[in-house]
């Protein structure tokens, strides 16, 4: 009965199929990352619509908090609530909202997380200077 052998030494440089080089295994489990590209950096075009959209975004919350109307949020799951906003964090992640009314109850002051926010309605317009 002969016996195969698992892993033959190849007699020329090419590798026989089904098997591994030492190094490849070793320097593949050593990487802890994917080997896929990184992506490149963005362009100074791309960077300066993102710092004007982000102003853009402040001054609006800023303009809101200011003038404090009266807003309808609609809320993550389909909630609708309505609110006067008072204040903003940076990252628009919680919204300060006074008289507050939901479906069931009416809160004096309440915190609104922004990531539950899908859309929010004011009357009247917004401006925001450029």
């Amino acid at each position: 009965m002969k016996r195969k052998r698992e892993a033959e030494e190849p007699t020329d440089n090419k590798k026989k199929k089904g098997t591994v080089d030492e190094s490849e295994e070793t320097s593949s489990s050593s990487s802890s990352s994917p080997s896929s590209p990184s992506p490149s950096p963005p362009s100074p075009k791309t960077i300066a619509k993102n710092i004007k959209s982000r102003e853009k975004s402040l001054k609006f919350w800023k303009k809101m908090t200011t003038i404090s109307p009266t807003t309808t949020f609609r809320m993550f799951e389909g909630t609708k609530v309505e609110g006067v906003v008072r204040v903003v964090d940076g990252k628009v992640e919680r919204l300060g909202v006074e008289e507050l009314k939901t479906g069931y109850y009416s809160y004096n002051s309440a915190f609104l997380r922004g990531s539950d926010i899908l859309y929010c309605c004011v009357e009247g317009e917004i401006e925001v200077e450029e």
